[in-house]
């Protein structure tokens, strides 16, 4: 119960196009811990959509009832089209995170959540591919 409790909040922190932000701040508290760089969220950036693994693990285990999955459905097929829309490659059939940045001569590639995985410094963002996010997206 408390699964499901968690994935209908993040889906319901969604906007509505499709983009559910990765940080959120509750309070000046929180804030106050926080490097003020990491407050702003771009919304054509993406995290790995992780929530879809706790939703198999749910499936798995019989504990996603039809009204629970019917109720996720059309938050989940927002989702996807965004996710789909916003780190859609250049090349057919190919995906690439969006939010590359450059620090002191290396590429970040921070969105993908796997900030020291090797990726080429000499990039090119129309054709930049990432294998990675296309396991993501073809799963």
């Amino acid at each position: 119960a408390i699964t499901r409790d968690a994935l209908l909040h993040w889906f319901n922190l969604m906007q509505p196009d499709g983009w559910i932000p990765r940080e959120h701040f509750i309070g000046g508290e929180a804030r106050r811990h926080i490097e003020a760089r990491w407050w702003t969220q771009n919304p054509t950036h993406a995290n790995p959509p992780t929530l879809m693994l706790a939703l198999e693990a749910l499936m798995d285990v019989g504990e996603a009832p039809n009204d629970f999955l019917k109720c996720l459905q059309p938050k989940l097929a927002v989702w996807l089209d965004w996710f789909r829309r916003t780190q859609k490659g250049h090349a057919l059939y190919s995906y690439r995170w969006s939010g590359r940045v450059v620090t002191e001569g290396i590429s970040h590639t921070l969105s993908s959540g796997l900030d020291d995985y090797p990726r080429s410094n000499m990039t090119n963002t129309l054709r930049d591919r990432h294998v990675d996010l296309l396991s993501w997206v073809a799963t």
